[in-house]
């Protein structure tokens, strides 16, 4: 999440917290809001619930269809649902967050980037997509720690993602058509897209590192070590997929 939030997509806040020698990644709640509670002495914020719902329930499925392989939501009904309900002049806006959510996902094999995990604010004027909240990443965990680069390649290749991209699930079905397509049918630009998809697979591997590098000494692990040696073996397969 630290990771997507330096390639400046909008994603909740997140630190690393100490609880009764329990680790635990605490996420700064994005729907809720301090009013001003005005000048008098003493006078305290009242803090109000901002309505959001996650895809789920926004989509009208139940929580075991989270997954589309499960009859949960394809990307193609968040674009529909962002169509019909975000006003005219936040919905690009709001398309480009999600589709660079999914090519974000795409790029650290985010396998769990399911319905669930995609959540819109419901206003008096329409809705708008929430912050991510829940980014994670394959890339350490595919194959064994003492796999070569060849194997480690195809498994990336296979890893299946929450949501098909056109047609397929596996990571390594994708390419420059496939994501203009997703461009397209979301009105935007395909040149947007693949740049700055390009722009984020070039600075990944130096984003995750310096991510790695900025954690406490004990949490940098075996697995720590394995994403970033990994990295730059997926961010080749996606800069050469947005290429050809």
């Amino acid at each position: 999440m630290t990771v997507a939030r330096m390639a400046e997509i909008n994603t909740a806040t997140v630190e690393l917290g100490m609880f009764d020698g329990e680790h635990s990644l605490v996420v700064e709640r994005f729907d809720r809001l301090a009013v001003d509670a005005g000048a008098s002495p003493g006078a305290v914020p009242t803090i109000v619930r901002v309505h959001q719902e996650d895809l789920v329930q926004a989509t009208g499925v139940t929580r075991l269809q989270k997954h589309e392989n499960r009859g949960g939501p394809a990307y193609r009904d968040v674009l529909r649902l962002l169509d019909a309900h975000v006003p005219d002049e936040r919905k690009a806006a709001s398309k480009l967050t999600f589709v660079q959510a999914l090519v974000f996902s795409w790029m650290v094999l985010n396998t769990d980037a399911h319905s669930k995990n995609y959540s819109v604010f419901i206003g008096p004027d329409g809705v708008d997509l929430t912050p991510l909240y829940d980014v994670s990443s394959f890339i350490p965990y595919a194959r064994r720690a003492d796999d070569g680069r060849p194997r480690t390649d195809s498994a990336f290749r296979n890893t299946n993602l929450s949501m098909r991209i056109v047609a397929d699930y596996p990571a390594g079905r994708q390419s420059w058509f496939e994501w203009g397509s997703v461009a397209r049918e979301a009105d935007l630009s395909r040149v947007l897209v693949t740049d700055w998809a390009s722009a984020v697979a070039d600075s990944v591997p130096q984003l995750i590192a310096a991510a790695a590098s900025s954690l406490l000494s004990h949490l940098q692990t075996d697995i720590v070590a394995r994403f970033v040696e990994r990295t730059p073996i997926r961010a080749a397969q996606v800069v050469a997929a947005i290429a050809r």
